[in-house]
C-alpha cells in the first residue's frame, strides 16, 4: 500500500467520523446513502473502465454516475411499461443483474494498477467530502441558495425527466450530424417549426404538435431528394428552403397581430413539458436507440465513403432518409421546451465537443453523451437558481465546454 492510498484513507476515516457532529443521528442515513453510491460504483466500475480505459483511474469518477443512470432508468422502464411490480425486491434483483452484466462485460479488460488505486482513494475522498458537505447544507442550512426548494416542485421532477430523456438523443444524434455535415439541415428543421405550426393553425389542427411533426417530415424527405440530385451547394439548398419556410410561418402566425402567443417557441420553455409530451419522448427514444444498435455501421460507412458502402450494397438513400427523418421527429418533439433559436446548438455543441478530445468512435458517443447531459441537468439547476430561461442556460454550458476541450483537446490526446 502506497503512502497516497494510506492518506486518502486516513482522511476518509476523519471524514466519516465528522458526520456525526456534523448531522447529528442523520449520519446513519447518510452514510447508508454513500455505501449505496460505493456499491453501484464497484459494481460498475468494469463497464465504465471498458468505456474509459485511457483514464488514469480507468472511469472510476464515472461508475457511480453511469450505475445510477443505467439502474434507475432500467427500473423506471420496467415499471413504468408493468413488466414488473415496482417494488424494492424488484429494483434489488435489477440492479443485481445490471452489476452481475457490468462485471461479465468489463471483468477481462480491467487490469488496476497500485496508481491507478491512489486516483481510485483519492477520488472517493473528494466525493464523500463534497457530498458530506451538500448533506450539510441542504439538511442543516437549506436557506442557502433556496436548495430546499429545487425539485420540490411537480414541474421541476417533469423537466428534470425530460431532460434525462432527450439529452443522450442529442449526444447520440449529434455525432452523426457532425460527421455527416448536417449542422444547417438540422437548423433548418427547427425553424420549419414554425410552419408547421403555421399549418396546423391553418388546417384547424388542435393538437400543433402532430402538424409541426408531418410537416417536418415532409421537410426533411424533401430536403433530402432536393440535395440529392441538384448541382447546387447543399448548403445554399438549405438556406433557401429554411428562409422560405421561415417567411410563410411567420407571415401566417402573424397575421391580425397574433404572433406574441407563439413567441415561447423561440427560447422553449421546459417547465411547461407534460406527461403527454413525456411520453412521445420515451418513445422517440427507444426508436432511436434501436435504430442506432441496428444501423449505426451503415451509417457511419456511409459517412466515410459513400461509394464504398454502395458497393457493400448497403442502401444509403434510404439510410439518408431514415436518419432525416429521425433528426426530424427528435427536433420536433422537443422544439417546444428547448427553441427554435438554439434547438440546433444543443444537437451540435455536444458533439463537436467530444470531437476536441476522442480518439475513437466509442470515446465519441460517450463524451458527447456526457457532456450533452451534464449541460442538459446543469443547465436546468442554474436557470432555477438564476431565474434565466432553461434553454439559453443549457447552450451556455454546452458553449463552454465547447471552448474548454478546444483548447485542452490536442494536450488531452497526446
Amino acid at each position: 500500500m502506497s503512502k497516497k492510498t494510506t492518506v486518502s484513507g486516513i482522511l476518509l476515516v476523519l471524514l466519516v467520523l465528522a458526520t456525526t457532529p456534523l448531522l447529528g443521528t442523520d449520519n446513519v442515513s447518510f452514510l447508508k446513502w454513500w455505501l449505496m453510491t460505493l456499491v453501484l460504483g464497484i459494481g460498475f466500475y468494469p463497464a465504465a473502465a471498458a468505456l474509459f480505459p485511457r483514464f488514469h483511474d480507468r472511469g472510476w469518477m464515472f461508475s457511480k454516475v453511469l450505475g445510477i443512470v443505467v439502474s434507475g432508468f432500467a427500473v423506471f422502464a420496467l415499471g413504468s411499461f408493468g413488466l414488473v411490480p415496482f417494488t424494492a425486491p424488484v429494483c434489488l434483483i435489477t440492479v443485481g443483474v445490471l452489476i452481475l452484466a457490468s462485471w461479465i462485460f468489463g471483468c477481462f479488460k480491467v487490469r488496476v494498477h497500485a496508481p491507478e488505486i491512489d486516483f481510485l482513494m483519492m477520488e472517493e475522498v473528494l466525493f464523500f467530502a463534497f457530498f458530506l458537505l451538500w448533506t450539510y447544507l441542504a439538511g442543516f442550512h437549506p436557506e442557502a441558495h433556496g436548495t430546499e426548494k429545487f425539485m420540490d416542485y411537480g414541474f421541476m421532477k417533469m423537466a428534470l425527466a425530460a431532460i434525462l430523456i432527450i439529452t443522450p438523443l442529442f449526444g447520440l444524434m449529434g455525432t452523426m450530424i457532425v460527421n455527416k455535415k448536417m449542422a444547417y439541415f438540422s437548423d433548418a428543421l427547427g425553424h420549419s417549426a414554425l410552419t408547421g405550426i403555421a399549418v396546423g393553425v391553418v388546417c384547424g389542427i388542435p393538437d400543433t404538435n402532430i402538424s409541426m411533426v408531418i410537416f417536418a417530415v415532409v421537410f426533411a424527405l424533401l430536403l433530402n431528394k432536393i440535395g440529392s440530385r441538384s448541382t447546387v451547394s447543399t448548403d445554399t439548398i438549405i438556406s433557401v428552403f429554411s428562409s422560405c419556410s421561415v417567411a410563410i410561418g411567420l407571415a401566417i402566425l402573424s397575421k391580425g397581430g397574433n404572433f406574441s402567443k407563439y413567441s415561447s417557441l423561440l427560447v422553449g420553455d421546459v417547465l411547461s413539458i407534460t406527461k403527454k409530451e413525456i411520453g412521445y419522448l420515451v418513445i422517440i427514444f427507444i426508436v432511436t436507440i434501436l435504430f442506432w444498435i441496428t444501423c449505426f455501421n451503415w451509417l457511419n460507412a456511409i459517412c466515410i465513403h459513400r461509394a464504398l458502402a454502395k458497393s457493400k450494397r448497403i442502401p444509403v438513400q434510404l439510410m439518408d432518409y431514415v436518419f432525416a427523418v429521425l433528426v426530424a421527429l427528435i427536433v420536433m418533439l422537443s422544439i417546444k421546451w428547448v427553441g427554435i433559436l438554439i434547438i440546433n446548438a444543443l444537437l451540435i455543441l455536444p458533439a463537436a465537443s467530444s470531437r476536441n478530445l476522442s480518439v475513437n468512435m466509442r470515446e465519441y458517443h460517450v463524451f458527447s453523451i456526457i457532456f450533452s447531459v451534464f449541460s442538459g441537468v446543469m443547465g436546468l439547476i442554474l436557470s432555477y437558481y438564476t431565474n434565466v430561461a432553461t434553454g439559453p442556460m443549457i447552450v451556455i454550458i454546452a458553449s463552454v465546454i465547447y471552448f474548454v476541450t478546444y483548447f485542452f483537446g490536442r494536450k488531452w490526446k497526446e
